[in-house]
């Protein structure tokens, strides 16, 4: 439950940084990730914050979730179910890293304007980011309140 909850909130901060900027730019390319940093600074932090999560970097949200999920992998002795999950988190570490690099140590090729998301997407991704970073601050209530509703489940 409580990586249900992260991923969610990183992917729909994710989604909506990266189709926003698909409306803005009007292309999908990688390519119009380069010196994101630049035109939009914070909207290029939300996306690196978003990419770690989803790795799994502590402190951020999707690192409790794969935590708990690891550890339960662990405790049940599928040690190779464990194992394939932190492959999965490495190798989709490479994948992020290069729109990273891209966004932040890639100079851009013109000058392109400033990107200004429209305010309701700001919200949606303040919104999620806040949740990202503070689900792990509020992850023992959660934790505590997730394990009491399973028990309603399971006898």
């Amino acid at each position: 439950l409580i990586y249900l909850a992260a991923y969610l909130l990183t992917n729909l901060g994710a989604f909506a940084v990266v189709i926003s900027l698909e409306d803005v730019t009007g292309t999908d390319a990688i390519s119009s990730y380069t010196g994101l940093v630049h035109r939009a600074p914070l909207v290029a932090t939300a996306l690196v914050f978003y990419f770690l999560s989803l790795v799994g970097i502590p402190p951020l949200a999707c690192f409790l979730g794969k935590l708990l999920i690891f550890g339960a992998a662990i405790d049940a002795r599928l040690y190779w179910l464990a194992a394939v999950g932190v492959v999965n988190s490495v190798i989709s570490l490479a994948y992020y890293f290069r729109v990273v690099r891209l966004m932040f140590f890639e100079p851009e090729a013109g000058k392109e304007a400033a990107v200004r998301l429209p305010g309701n997407v700001g919200l949606a991704v303040a919104v999620t980011w806040i949740g990202t970073v503070g689900l792990v601050i509020l992850g023992t209530p959660v934790i505590a309140w997730a394990s009491q509703s399973a028990s309603l489940f399971v006898r």
